[in-house]
């Protein structure tokens, strides 16, 4: 055996080697999908740093990952980012996490085009019931960016490849970019196919191969005697696969709207009276479903949890809380009200929070997991503020 077919083998040898591991890592990010199918967002955000930190090589001393970046768009808009990975300082892509059986629509992926524009990245990941790879061009609109689709399937050729693209060692931007641009043109070469290949089209190809032994009058007289029908196999699976999901997610809801209307019902009868009518009101008003909130029991939960913040004992938004935190620091008193009538208060030592702190986030963690299990129907947080601690950032707001 020469040098070179010995070092060809071995090199072979190493590449199979690397292959199986990121096949490995990829059947290990299923099986996290499968397992936090149903989880609450904001607990993804965490389970997906674990992903890129455990599994992919990041590492959150290093400075790789930011999270819960807040962005303020120049029509006001607050975005959330996740996560922001770096290499040696320099922002590369950010990660944008939803609940994982919340199937992905046209206009999900605004805000992260959002965020790659402010952040200047030249793409990001949107992650709900597939990973989508998004690339972004100033010169396109947000729904003609070019993107790749993965599905949660263990071995994966598509799974793997988002290994090897994404481990922090074999990192490189222009091959991810490369790959989604290619993705994406073959991908628009089957949507302008598909366009095109209709049934008109395929009796003028039929007509014209039988042509040359057939007239013309001949052959359309016998295709007439046909019925011809034509259908896309992964229009089909995708059908198949949204009614199969939609019977999921609809045997939860039997199960959790029960829990849900015997909450309503016992709140009217011992909660609502003790808290007044203008706030019994706004609790039967806050039925809304908030699919992206963390306080959503489940995905099909039509019971949202009341929040109220007051400074000063006067009512305020959440927004304008979270903005005399970044600029006080103070102890914020937490009262949970339950469904019983029964309430508890707790002082809450919030020593730091920054504009880059999330509120709601930290609120979940602290007091409201599980909250509906505990029987929580709503939280109040009181700021007791003795000056306006930023005036120059909010001189109308008095104290």
């Amino acid at each position: 055996m020469s040098l070179n077919s010995m070092d060809k083998k071995k090199l072979d040898d190493i590449m199979a080697n690397i292959d199986a591991k990121n096949k490995e890592i990829w059947n290990t990010i299923v099986d996290y999908y499968n397992t936090n199918k149903y989880t609450h967002q904001i607990e993804l955000a965490v389970v997906w740093e674990g992903i890129f930190t455990e599994l992919l090589g990041y590492k959150l001393l290093n400075g790789d990952i930011e999270k819960q970046r807040r962005l303020r768009m120049e029509n006001g808009e607050l975005i959330i980012v996740d996560l922001i990975l770096k290499n040696e300082g320099q922002e590369e892509f950010v990660v944008q996490v939803k609940q994982h059986d919340i199937p992905f629509k046209t206009g999900m992926e605004f805000p992260l085009m959002r965020a790659i524009d402010n952040i200047h990245t030249d793409f990001g990941l949107y992650i709900c019931d597939k990973i989508f790879m998004f690339s972004y061009d100033q010169s396109r609109s947000d729904v003609n960016q070019a993107r790749v689709e993965i599905e949660f399937v263990k071995n994966s050729a598509e799974g793997i490849k988002f290994v090897e693209f994404f481990k922090k060692q074999s990192y490189d931007k222009q091959q991810i970019l490369d790959y989604i641009f290619s993705k994406d043109k073959t991908l628009q070469a089957i949507k302008d196919l598909k366009k095109e290949l209709d049934l008109v089209m395929l009796r003028r190809i039929l007509v014209k191969h039988y042509k040359k032994k057939y007239g013309e009058e001949d052959i359309n007289k016998a295709l007439d005697q046909f019925e011809f029908n034509i259908s896309f196999v992964a229009d089909n699976i995708q059908s198949v696969q949204t009614a199969a999901d939609n019977q999921s997610r609809q045997m939860m809801a039997v199960n959790n709207n029960m829990n849900n209307i015997a909450n309503i019902d016992n709140a009217d009868s011992k909660f609502l009276p003790t808290i007044g009518h203008s706030t019994a009101q706004n609790l039967y008003n806050a039925t809304t479903v908030d699919a992206y909130s963390p306080f959503n029991h489940s995905p099909t939960s039509h019971v949202k949890l009341l929040k109220e913040y007051y400074i000063n004992n006067e009512q305020t938004s959440e927004e304008q809380f979270e903005e005399f935190l970044v600029y006080t620091n103070y102890s914020v008193l937490v009262t949970l009200f339950y469904k019983d009538g029964n309430k508890i208060s707790e002082v809450w030592d919030i020593e730091t929070f920054t504009s880059n702190s999330s509120l709601e986030r930290d609120l979940y963690f602290k007091y409201l997991r599980n909250w509906q299990d505990k029987d929580i129907v709503k939280v109040r947080l009181d700021l007791e503020v003795s000056q306006n601690p930023y005036r120059q950032f909010a001189p109308n707001y008095k104290i």
